[in-house]
């Protein structure tokens, strides 16, 4: 099936140790996190954990694989302080989630920043955003690398 300009193709579902067990119907029609319409049954719930666009694969596990507490940051935009040039606290958003978690915002350095949750997360997406906070100001965000 194509879909503005996009042919959507076959390809493998694998475990966490890269064995196949099963097909999808193109990389494209998932996202992290994801539990159902994925066409498959296991006898258990699994979740997209990761997606390989080169390699047209969707990798499926159990809920806990997508719990983390690290996330890298790049296109970072400062919207409220001028850098970040050491460790500070914030609360951080990712994705289009409510819920704010108690984090600590670091320079990497080249555009990057990396979020160190206390609790880890559900679900850091690659492409989507994150956003941080000090108090109730937002100082900035960028895409989850």
């Amino acid at each position: 099936m194509e879909c503005h300009g996009f042919e959507h193709r076959d390809g493998d579902f694998l475990d966490e140790d890269g064995n196949v067990i099963g097909r999808h119907r193109g990389f494209a029609r998932y996202t992290r996190g994801q539990r159902k319409g994925l066409g498959v049954a296991f006898g258990r719930p699994v979740y997209v954990t990761d997606k390989d666009a080169a390699a047209n694969t969707v990798t499926l596990a159990d809920e806990t694989a997508l719990f983390g507490r690290e996330v890298v940051i790049g296109n970072v935009n400062l919207t409220a302080i001028e850098s970040v040039t050491e460790p500070i606290r914030v609360t951080a958003k990712l994705r289009y989630t409510p819920r704010e978690g108690a984090a600590m915002l670091c320079p990497l350095g080249d555009g990057k920043m990396k979020l160190i949750f206390d609790e880890a997360q559900r679900a850091a997406t690659r492409g989507q955003h994150a956003v941080f906070y000090v108090g109730d100001l937002l100082i900035g965000g960028g895409e989850i690398l």
